[in-house]
């Protein structure tokens, strides 16, 4: 039947291919069917689970937060991919929200960043790359007349080696333009502590909105429930929070850095997690006053938050926070859970994420300008689509 409709209508008429439909059912069917036997263990420990992880329910007390600064920065997905190499978009910009509505906001970084090639090391990159332009956007922003600083994303990228010997860079943003890999996680920790340390001079919160959760920091406080700690080992933090939370109701773990190491233990034996040990007794050890020594302790005075908002949502589930510093959770839990939209996040967030937007139109708009002002055929043929059967993504 596919080949007589290729030869009747041609490639165009064809919608769907029907032998690729019926396999991806079954393996929805078998998918929902594991899940569902999967995951009833949580349910049938639902008590428990809430018991060690130390539900807690908002009680409805003020945050007197009135304004707040929110950064996001984003990159385009798929890359441009060109015969010269992959192109990508990097867009950082930042919006202050308050009561009455927006404030002040604008684009702070809009770049370019190329690879002949390496897409796992190119997308390390480009996040990298684009956190180090949050956190200086963020520095920049931080005034007087801020309350609170959200970030969209973790503050801390810990599951890097490299992360834990801050750079000793005196000009990051420089030095972010010719590095590359996990070797830019060294000047993402620079930044953010620059960021902290203003943070601390100013006396303002710094909340990092984790909406895509791959932690699994829960896993320390769930001994003695093994089917559910297996839950957890499978898939992450976000989905065990998400089905013991109820509306108006959080979690929080005190120190990032203790949480981290306790979970960290646990597989001790796996060479990566090893390496990440030993980074983190390194900079444990390390002066207070030296970059490594600042990172530790910022990271040991970080809570990391779990909530479910007092509103309804599309998509119900849970959001994990990270606050910096950790005695200001109440406050930061009593803005969140009044301000969150149905979309889970603080509507700061929400705001910053649709202004620096980067779609599959920007990256077809992008490529067009290329091919517009490239002037001469070596350049022509550098503009060119690397794969032209996926051209339809850029044209």
């Amino acid at each position: 039947m596919l080949v007589e409709e290729l030869e009747v209508g041609g490639v165009e008429s064809l919608e769907e291919n029907p032998e690729l439909t019926l396999e991806l059912y079954k393996l929805a069917v078998r998918v929902s069917e594991h899940l569902k036997s999967t995951l009833s263990v949580v349910s049938e420990n639902y008590e428990a689970v809430r018991g060690k992880l130390g539900v807690r329910r908002f009680n409805g007390h003020p945050s007197n937060v009135l304004s707040v600064l929110a950064v996001d920065s984003t990159w385009s997905i798929p890359h441009l991919e060109l015969v010269m190499g992959s192109v990508a978009v990097i867009v950082s910009g930042y919006v202050i929200a308050a009561p009455q509505g927006l404030g002040s906001y604008g684009l702070s970084f809009v770049a370019l960043r190329f690879s002949a090639g390496d897409d796992d090391r190119f997308t390390l990159s480009l996040e990298l790359s684009a956190r180090v332009k949050e956190y200086v956007t963020a520095l920049r922003q931080l005034k007087g007349d801020v309350d609170m600083v959200m970030l969209d994303g973790p503050l801390y990228h810990s599951m890097i080696p490299e992360f834990y010997t801050p750079s000793r860079s005196t000009s990051v943003l420089e030095d972010s333009r010719r590095s590359s890999g996990s070797k830019l996680a060294s000047l993402v920790s620079r930044a953010l502590i620059e960021l902290l340390a203003k943070a601390d001079s100013t006396g303002v919160p710094v909340v990092g909105v984790v909406k895509r959760v791959s932690s699994k920091l829960l896993l320390p406080r769930l001994e003695g429930l093994e089917a559910v700690v297996d839950v957890v080992r499978r898939y992450n933090d976000k989905l065990l929070a998400s089905l013991i939370l109820e509306p108006g109701e959080y979690i929080v773990i005190d120190s990032y850095l203790e949480e981290l190491r306790k979970y960290l233990e646990l597989h001790a034996s796996k060479g990566r997690y090893k390496v990440i040990l030993g980074r983190m007794d390194s900079c444990m050890r390390a002066p207070g006053d030296s970059l490594e020594g600042m990172l530790c302790r910022y990271m040991e005075r970080t809570s990391v938050v779990f909530y479910r908002h007092k509103g309804g949502s599309v998509a119900p589930q849970a959001t994990r926070l990270d606050v910096y510093p950790g005695d200001q959770v109440d406050r930061v839990i009593a803005y969140c859970m009044e301000s969150t939209t149905e979309n889970n996040v603080p509507a700061p967030i929400d705001y910053v994420d649709r202004y620096v937007r980067v779609d599959s139109q920007t990256i077809k708009r992008l490529h067009r300008l290329l091919k517009t002002h490239g002037i001469g055929r070596e350049v022509e043929v550098a503009f060119n689509i690397a794969n032209p059967q996926k051209k339809y993504l850029y044209e």
